[in-house]
């Protein structure tokens, strides 16, 4: 087939030179018959026919050439397809040789370990440099020993974690010789790393909390199906314990049932339209009974004119509940609590303030965390979880909400919601 694919240039390539070789032998038959046959009529024929032959040479050249050319530039086109695939790739990618420099990373590659730098063949970059990883290193010695491709997970300071697949490179374009060339493909789950150890430690915390009125509850009866016929004072005293540890296991069983129905309607779009105003003075209201067991002043101050924003009420009734709940039991006797509700810069603002003990300010960062609790005794003797200000940040957040938490040790602590007005 090649043979033949010759003959046929070969011949295309002739038909292209016949003219001059016409000429030429045209010329020196003329010459023949006139009988001016000199050594200047064949230097003639000489000089077309060799025109002739040279036209055929250059043709097949620039044949070649530009088959050469046509191969080269499908070459760099497809090189260009692959990187630019590469580059769209959702994950990280390296490619490193025999002697672990990095001959190619991608953009993703690039913001995450590299400081947004381009890729630059000139550099010569070796692997360790960038992820200092035994792990990972014993990985690719081993995928290039055994021909095999593997998967590890490797970390970087305990901050960045990484699904590594690790697998030997393709042949390359062209047979470029590529032996000991080595993928490496990192996918980022820092964050599904985190979303693991909060779930870890939620379980285990709720766990915690569970297990420790269960168990009072548990002794009690014991203790009451024992001898509580023998004291009819420890009985009863024994009986309302019961009650206070049950309903402690109620409120954290109806808080965590909350906190996971914030998170499954997180992403559920807001359209109801609600009125500050009405639902902070019915929270005020449910709340009048328990400023007069905690002695506490309740003192509300709303605007005249409607508050509306975009919203769910019933959420919003249980942070504004949350916060001014906390306010008056950590408050001191005969202190007081003020709810204030205004309007600003087309925001809608909440103050609930209270003049008790305060918080340091090492605590101030971390109180939406669950379970987290400043004094964890005087927390569970005033009847909280833990999960009160979480909850309150996940309302936050789903009503694109601001919340801020200010305070001062003996002065007291103030708790701020910025909402959008509509």
């Amino acid at each position: 087939m090649k043979e033949r694919d010759k003959r046929s240039d070969f011949k295309q390539n002739l038909e292209s030179s016949m003219p001059i070789l016409g000429l030429a032998s045209f010329i020196f038959i003329l010459l023949y018959f006139a009988g001016a046959i000199t050594i200047l009529s064949y230097l003639v024929f000489i000089v077309l026919f060799a025109s002739g032959l040279l036209v055929i040479t250059v043709v097949q050249k620039n044949d070649a050439n530009v088959a050469n050319n046509i191969q080269k530039f499908s070459e760099d086109t497809y090189f260009d397809y692959i990187v630019e695939s590469l580059n769209s790739l959702p994950d990280a990618l390296i490619i490193v040789n025999k002697k672990e420099e990095i001959i190619f990373y991608n953009t993703n590659a690039q913001i995450i370990f590299f400081d947004n730098k381009a890729f630059d063949s000139e550099d010569i970059i070796r692997l360790t440099s960038i992820i200092p990883s035994a792990n990972l290193m014993n990985s690719i010695q081993e995928v290039r020993e055994e021909n095999i491709s593997k998967k590890i997970d490797i970390s970087l300071d305990e901050e960045l974690f990484f699904e590594t697949n690790i697998a030997n490179a393709v042949k390359g374009i062209n047979n470029r010789n590529n032996e000991g060339e080595v993928v490496i493909y990192l996918k980022n789950i820092t964050e599904l790393k985190r979303l693991s150890k909060i779930r870890t430690e939620f379980i285990s915390n709720a766990s915690h909390e569970l297990k420790t009125p269960i168990s009072v509850i548990l002794g009690l009866t014991e203790t009451l199906l024992n001898f509580g016929d023998e004291d009819p004072k420890m009985q009863k005293k024994f009986l309302k314990k019961l009650g206070d540890e049950a309903e402690r296991v109620q409120t954290l069983i109806e808080d965590l049932l909350s906190l996971n129905y914030l998170e499954m309607r997180e992403n559920i779009t807001l359209e109801e339209k609600v009125n500050l105003n009405l639902i902070i003075e019915e929270v005020a209201e449910s709340l009048l009974i328990l400023t007069k067991k905690e002695q506490i002043n309740l003192k509300l101050s709303i605007p005249k004119d409607d508050t509306f924003i975009i919203g769910e009420q019933n959420d919003l009734r249980r942070a504004f509940l949350n916060l001014i709940e906390n306010a008056i039991r950590y408050n001191n006797k005969n202190g007081d609590v003020i709810i204030e509700l205004f309007t600003k810069d087309q925001n809608a603002i909440l103050n609930i303030k209270d003049n008790g003990l305060g918080i340091d300010d090492i605590h101030l960062e971390r109180l939406s965390e669950r379970f987290y609790r400043v004094d964890p005794e005087d927390s569970k003797k005033k009847g909280g979880t833990g999960l009160g200000l979480s909850i309150v940040k996940h309302i936050a957040n789903r009503h694109n909400a601001e919340l801020k938490i200010s305070s001062k040790i003996g002065e007291g602590t103030q708790v701020s919601l910025i909402f959008e007005l509509l």
